[in-house]
């Protein structure tokens, strides 16, 4: 009303710093031109009473986004009336501090985190990473953000939403073949992916315990040198050994007969081998 605006505007002319930053905060009918008065007044007491006040005209508020007063632009971020748009211009704040405090904050938005999901500091990073609202993309972009040490990161990815996210990115899904966290069903999705990477990732930890059914997918189509890599997996299957136990590949065979796993009928057939070395085992 009229009379509550000439009082803001006595207040804003008259007052102490006090009286100014009181009437700064509580006044929830303050005329543009005083807010603006108020934003670029010399008491830093008065600003940051103003950043709270969640009648502040948008421009004014943009204003204070860029405050010389990282306690002005902290109050800004937790005014209730902050706009997303505004919100986002704290994505390249100076203060370390207020970043951090941005990418921890469960109100920030996702669009937001997947940005300071790449930001210079690696503190604010993987604050927005760690944000339990962080969108499976924030992972992506910090995965590319690290360059060739995206492996550790995604090998370490624990949310199954994050997991499925790099699973569609073709130059993550060798590096899932390590992450333990991955579920059989992708496991197994892996296990037949075309990509010579994937494979070769799968080869390399053959030694892992590796699901059965995924063991036995990888054997599909595998050639001599993968065969005898492959008959070395601890979790081979039983069908898969016995199969071996008829390969054309002499090493193939005779890793299965050393096998723990190989059942009597792959022994059995192995023993009347043609190759003395098997037949020995």
């Amino acid at each position: 009303s009229a009379p509550v605006a000439v009082r803001v505007r006595l207040v804003a002319e008259f007052g102490d710093a006090s009286m100014r930053a009181e009437a700064a905060a509580k006044s929830v009918e303050i005329p543009a031109d005083i807010a603006l008065r108020f934003a670029e007044d010399r008491d830093v007491v008065v600003r940051e009473a103003l950043a709270l006040n969640a009648a502040v005209p948008y421009d004014v508020l943009a204003l204070l986004c860029k405050d010389s007063s990282e306690r002005v632009r902290r109050n800004v971020y937790n005014n209730p009336g902050l706009s997303e748009k505004l919100r986002l211009t704290f994505v390249n704040d100076p203060d370390l501090g207020l970043r951090i405090g941005v990418a921890r904050d469960p109100r920030t938005p996702p669009a937001i985190l997947v940005l300071l999901a790449t930001n210079a500091s690696r503190d604010v990073a993987y604050a927005a990473i760690e944000n339990p609202l962080a969108p499976p993309e924030a992972a992506i972009q910090h995965a590319r953000m690290r360059g060739d040490k995206a492996g550790y990161f995604i090998t370490a990815l624990s949310r199954i939403d994050w997991i499925n996210e790099a699973a569609r990115h073709k130059e993550f899904r060798p590096y899932l073949v390590m992450n333990r966290n991955a579920l059989l069903y992708l496991l197994n999705e892996l296990a037949e992916d075309p990509d010579p990477a994937v494979r070769k990732a799968f080869l390399s930890q053959i030694s892992h315990p590796f699901p059965p059914e995924c063991v036995r997918r990888l054997a599909k189509n595998a050639n001599e040198e993968q065969r005898i890599i492959i008959a070395h997996s601890p979790t081979a299957p039983a069908e898969l050994l016995l199969a071996f136990a008829h390969d054309p590949c002499v090493e193939v065979r005779r890793r299965t007969a050393y096998h723990v796993r190989a059942p009597a009928q792959a022994l059995r057939l192995l023993a009347k081998d043609p190759e003395h070395r098997i037949r020995g085992h």
